[in-house]
């Protein structure tokens, strides 16, 4: 046996050794015991027995005595016996705890003990030796054992170098190797967690949805943009789900209001501000479940209008990488601007992107990113988080104050839409890819957007197409991005008009200002028959 203490293995390997001779035969049918010794003989062996030593009870002898009685004596005694004993006919008995329940075949440790008595009397292999296989207890008086007549061969190997033994035992495959037990899941407290995560997970899939596909929610790799409020939420819940991968990317650093808003931080990680919320973040997620794979990456995602940002074409490329490396890109950036880039990224690479954004009561969660054909429609997209707008994204810092530039909300806000955009996660992978507005998978619907308002506790589900001027997911933009890469990124971060003049919205807005607007008094509704209506 071998024990692997650090890894909680034990290996073992059983082995009965036994000779692989002497080669003996049965000279007669085996016969239960209590057909031959009479009920006083029965009891003068439970005695004999019970006076032997502990150790020499596994192998003694019989003699029988001339009144009849029998008489118990040790191994080295009966051997003794044999030795100064030329009568073929009163070599008495031989017994052995026998291990065997085969009414036809002794057990393995008869051949040692053979070979024992042939080696200090070899003139027995002439006799037919009576050999009793002890079977039972004392307290049943040994009412199951055997009787054996053996006839042993007259071969015998003496030769140390030519002794052959058997006796090990062969695992489930047959083969002659050790067998382990592997107790790691109910001794590594990390198997322990691993086992017990996952229950809520299996009893759902087992109990409520058998079509749930937890594999493919566990391989996903998912990216957190923003490891705020909405960042800790969002992967506590992708953790709940058996999410294994998540990677964080944020700039900031853990301060002294963040603990009781943000779930993985404490208040050690606030001493000194020394510490990113990535690398927290991603540490936090560990200790939680050492199962977790999760990395922190310190990076500042370059934002349109920051003038700041026209060298930084080395996080673009980063962050690029990484929204290629993932599965699913989460969007929980506290600015606007913020989100461009990645929502960009994300449509280049055909990812799944998933936007949370947040306001004093309430709240958007939208999928965007990948393109989706509608045979019905023609639509290839869903919209984005920027294709409702028809402005580009500009330095919404520039000229703040503390509190506008803080997310002012509800404490509760940002805990259901982290919540829902998980959800939304979960229910548009077991669908794959592909994924129409409102279709159905297992879990239920899986919406384009979910609006919820907290001061009247209402949800909408909406859902919009991609917007051909939008001036972070249409081609124009994307092919902009791809052939004048450098020239590109230097525009929009300089210029706030940029996006706008390339896609055409700055066109559309005068010639919307250009459009002359009618009104219709209500004399006129009425002699016309028509609706009062704005152009």
């Amino acid at each position: 046996m071998y024990t692997d203490l650090k890894r909680y293995i034990f290996y073992f390997w059983f082995a009965f050794p036994s000779f692989s001779g002497p080669k003996y035969c049965l000279n007669d049918t085996p016969t239960l015991l209590k057909n031959t010794f009479s009920p006083t003989q029965f009891d003068l062996l439970t005695v004999g027995f019970k006076n032997l030593k502990i150790h020499q009870r596994g192998f003694f002898g019989i003699v029988p005595t001339k009144e009849g009685y029998l008489t118990v004596m040790t191994l080295k005694e009966y051997i003794d016996f044999l030795k100064n004993n030329t009568e073929n006919d009163s070599v008495g008995y031989l017994v052995f705890a026998d291990p065997s329940d085969l009414l036809n075949n002794p057990g393995w440790p008869l051949r040692n003990l053979l070979y024992l008595i042939l080696f200090h009397c070899p003139s027995i292999r002439t006799s037919v030796l009576k050999v009793i296989a002890l079977r039972g207890s004392p307290t049943t008086k040994f009412s199951a054992s055997m009787l054996f007549n053996i006839k042993l061969s007259s071969e015998m190997v003496l030769n140390q170098d030519a002794i052959k033994f058997v006796g090990w035992e062969k695992n489930s495959k047959g083969m002659f190797c050790p067998k382990y037990v592997d107790l790691s899941k109910t001794m590594d407290s990390t198997k322990q967690a691993k086992t017990s995560v996952d229950l809520n997970l299996k009893l759902m899939k087992w109990r409520i949805a058998p079509d749930l596909n937890l594999d493919i929610v566990a391989q996903s790799k998912c990216l957190i943009i923003g490891a705020g409020t909405l960042g800790c939420c969002v992967a506590r819940n992708l953790m709940a789900w058996g999410v294994h991968n998540i990677t964080f990317i944020d700039n900031g650093k853990v301060s002294y209001s963040n603990p009781v808003r943000q779930s993985l931080y404490r208040h050690s990680h606030c001493i000194n501000s020394n510490t990113y919320k990535a690398i927290a973040a991603a540490d936090v997620l560990r200790e939680i479940h050492p199962e977790i794979n999760s990395t922190g990456v310190v990076m500042s995602i370059p934002m349109p209008g920051h003038a700041a940002n026209i060298d930084d074409h080395k996080n673009v490329d980063l962050l690029s990488k990484l929204i290629e490396d993932n599965d699913v890109i989460f969007l929980l950036t506290d600015s606007r601007e913020s989100r461009w880039l990645p929502t960009m990224l994300s449509t280049l690479h055909n990812k799944l992107a998933i936007t949370a954004a947040l306001g004093f009561e309430s709240y958007l969660v939208l999928r965007h990113g990948v393109e989706v054909q509608d045979v019905s429609s023609g639509e290839k997209k869903l919209g984005c988080y920027f294709c409702n707008d028809v402005t580009a994204p500009g330095n919404s810092l520039v000229d703040k104050t503390l509190d506008q530039q803080c997310t002012v909300t509800r404490p509760g806000v940002s805990n259901i839409a982290g919540a829902l955009a998980v959800e939304l996660f979960v229910s548009y992978i077991q669908l794959k890819y592909n994924v129409l507005a409102n279709a159905k998978c297992c879990l239920g619907i899986v919406p384009h957007s979910i609006r919820g308002f907290i001061s009247d506790f209402q949800q909408i589900i909406p859902f919009t197409p991609s917007f051909f001027q939008c001036i972070a997911c249409s081609p124009t933009v994307i092919n902009d991005f791809l052939n004048k890469k450098e020239e590109f990124l230097s525009n929009v971060f300089t210029n706030p008009n940029y996006l706008e003049d390339l896609t055409g919205l700055t066109s559309l807005k005068n010639e919307f200002e250009n459009i002359q607007i009618f009104e219709m008094n209500d004399s006129d509704v009425e002699d016309s028959g028509t609706y009062s209506e704005r152009v």
